[in-house]
């Protein structure tokens, strides 16, 4: 959909021009729908990403906006009103809105998939009890989006800020306390998911295990000084199975 006095392959680069320094699958898209026109992309200036609302910058003295609705709006650009623009979409599919020049330019239409073994890999994970962080600069994935094409249970996915990425990226390198720990496992994505997940199972059945050993011995110290405290045996018989269970709970 573009507005009057705007063509498709305009608005098409327009959207690549503006994307071509950022890695997403919007900014392939539109590279792909202008191939072997990339000598010819003018200079992006003051270029920034507003998070969840979309991408601004200064091309050729023109102001150029491409993300949500919202965006326009913060920019004092009249939008098209979304209910209307629902028409123009195919089923699962997003709007994603071009401004030039202050003045509303097209709207894109913008679909996602996934492989069916990234889903199931995924679902593993979230099952393990871990939730999945996703860095993205395209203004059309939410939260609900991305848990809606995974096919992941609700509050399972994070959409991180670029603050939250430079933090994170920061972390990777921390030294913990804790011995390093070793997983083998192929180059695979899949591989990869499911040392992952084994790795979390394998932690919280230890955890369970603990917690197991722990009240076992804690049960079993009380019922031998109840019966100490009783006279059901003698204090000299009672020794020794106090002793047990204080070893035992040392050694859990």
């Amino acid at each position: 959909l573009t507005a009057k006095g705007v063509n498709d392959k305009q608005a098409q680069f327009c959207a690549a021009v503006l994307t071509s320094s950022v890695y997403s699958p919007v900014s392939s898209a539109f590279k792909a729908s202008v191939s072997g026109l990339e000598d010819r992309f003018p200079k992006v200036e003051d270029y920034a990403y507003e998070y969840k609302l979309g991408h601004s910058a200064w091309i050729q003295n023109c102001r150029v906006l491409l993300g949500s609705a919202a965006l326009l709006v913060n920019h004092n650009v009249k939008a098209p009103d979304e209910n209307a623009a629902m028409h123009f979409l195919n089923e699962n599919e997003k709007p994603l809105f071009l401004s030039l020049e202050g003045n509303f330019a097209a709207m894109f239409a913008v679909k996602y998939s996934c492989k069916a073994d990234v889903r199931e890999n995924l679902r593993s994970l979230v099952e393990a009890g871990t939730n999945i962080l996703i860095s993205s600069n395209d203004p059309t994935i939410t939260e609900e989006y991305a848990e809606q094409l995974l096919g992941l249970p609700a509050n399972s996915v994070r959409i991180i800020s670029p603050a939250a990425v430079e933090k994170l990226n920061g972390a990777k390198n921390t030294v913990t306390d804790k011995e390093d720990a070793g997983i083998v496992f192929t180059s695979s994505f899949d591989s990869l998911c499911r040392c992952a997940g084994a790795a979390l199972r394998l932690d919280r059945t230890k955890k369970l295990c603990k917690g197991i050993c722990e009240g076992g011995a804690f049960v079993g110290l009380v019922l031998s000084l109840i019966l100490v405290i009783t006279g059901a045996f003698s204090s000299t018989a009672a020794f020794m199975p106090v002793l047990l269970q204080i070893v035992w709970l040392i050694i859990c």
